[in-house]
């Protein structure tokens, strides 16, 4: 996961330890052990981490990204309030989901009263739309540098469609994020 996240997606393999451990590879100077693999200094992957850390090292980034997730979380939690929905959206910084649940959420075990047939039925409806979602219980979603105000207001236009559709006839009822 860090070698993935720390280039962006573009292919990366990271190895991380204590110094006298990774003094052992050969990579040192007295280092005997074998140190080989496929992504090794490869320059794309290399090109893409450094863009990637020249980014995150730009305070605006985390204000830009933690700003759409905000965003996004309100408004999901403005559908949810209008449609008499029960749910409880969570997230931090870019991250956002939809619980359909009453909370409070407050541990996994919180987690299991997902309504986890509903919730994968919403993400399918999602993927229909062109918004990708996992469409597994539980999984979260994440906002890149790449979106855009008018890509988070397009998904939570997909959002509400969908759980309108889904929700007619149904009986619901509102909760308050924990």
């Amino acid at each position: 996961a860090l070698g993935k996240a720390m280039a962006n997606g573009y292919p990366m393999a990271a190895l991380c330890g204590r110094r006298d451990l990774m003094e052992q590879f050969n990579t040192h100077p007295n280092g005997g052990v074998l140190f080989a693999g496929t992504y090794n200094g490869h320059a794309l992957g290399c090109a893409a981490a450094l863009a990637t850390i020249e980014t995150l090292e730009n305070p605006e980034t985390y204000a830009r990204i933690f700003a759409l997730g905000t965003r996004m979380r309100l408004g999901l939690e403005s559908i949810a309030t209008r449609l008499n929905l029960k749910a409880t959206v969570a997230g931090f910084g870019s991250v956002f989901l939809t619980y359909f649940q009453e909370g409070p959420i407050e541990c996994y075990d919180d987690l299991l009263r997902n309504d986890a047939e509903f919730f994968v039925a919403y993400r399918r409806r999602m993927l229909e739309r062109g918004i990708f979602m996992l469409p597994m219980n539980l999984k979260r979603n994440h906002l890149g540098l790449s979106h855009t105000e008018a890509h988070v207001d397009h998904t939570l236009q997909a959002c509400e469609d969908v759980l309108t559709a889904m929700t007619t006839g149904r009986s619901t009822v509102v909760s308050t994020p924990a």
